[in-house]
């Protein structure tokens, strides 16, 4: 899953293909943040990483945590 956009985690346009990750990830299943130039990924929904999930945020990309996010 790669967030590719500008704005709200919650909204499928910023999502490559419009695909969003599921409310609970499984295991290997990889999110990466890599929001537009000068653009921010903003989590505005509480979210839970499973186990043998990662979440990968590329170097000089913003990540802002609005809601909860909870790592297993």
């Amino acid at each position: 899953y790669i967030f590719s956009g500008n704005g709200n985690w919650s909204e499928s346009t910023n999502w490559s293909d419009h695909l969003m990750p599921p409310a609970s990830p499984g295991a290997n299943s990889q999110i990466i943040i890599d929001p537009l130039p000068g653009g921010t990924c903003q989590m505005n929904i509480p979210y839970t990483l499973s186990s043998g999930s990662s979440l990968v945020i590329q170097s000089g990309k913003h990540f802002i945590i609005q809601g909860n996010l909870i790592q297993q």
